[in-house]
């Protein structure tokens, strides 16, 4: 197993979202569970997971970001760390920068650092407010959808890099 860096050079979303502590019950058998006395360290009878343990806290979206990408947005978009986990985050934010997953008709341009050819990218005859609104408008029922669910999404320029 390898790690892959990725790079990215152009117009990008980034989508702060504020965090909730959700609490996920790891129970396979809910239903059925006798709830085990969780100070006690005991362990339940039906599953066999020790009761500390059966119920996990942590910081999300909500929605979930990534079930949302997959399901309602059918992959066209995904965030630019290759792990569908935050790109940024502290104790009560966290920012997603998302990038087209799908190719759209008249992109721009393309961009790959691991081509196999020599290459060099003229940046003086890029227009980056052109890229950004070509990506705006793209993918602008994507980020409708993504409005309407999340809130604002800012737009800009630039190089991404990130690795899975």
């Amino acid at each position: 197993m390898g790690v892959d860096r990725w790079t990215y050079l152009g117009p990008y979303a980034e989508l702060p979202l504020t965090l909730k502590t959700t609490r996920r019950d790891m129970c396979t058998q809910p239903a059925v569970c006798p709830n085990p006395d969780p100070l006690k360290e005991q362990y339940c009878a039906t599953c066999g997971m020790q009761a500390s343990k059966r119920f996990h806290e942590f910081q999300a979206a909500d929605p979930p970001l990534p079930d949302f990408l997959f399901e309602v947005l059918n992959e066209a978009l995904f965030t630019a760390d290759g792990m569908m986990g935050p790109t940024r985050i502290d104790a009560e934010h966290v920012v997603y920068r998302l990038i087209g997953n799908i190719r759209k008709p008249d992109k721009p341009r393309e961009f790959h650092l691991d081509a196999k050819e020599d290459w060099a990218l003229d940046l003086t005859v890029v227009s980056m407010q052109d890229e950004i609104a070509w990506f705006e408008g793209a993918y602008a029922d994507e980020f409708r959808k993504v409005r309407d669910t999340y809130g604002d999404i800012v737009f800009k320029w630039g190089y991404l890099q990130w690795f899975s």
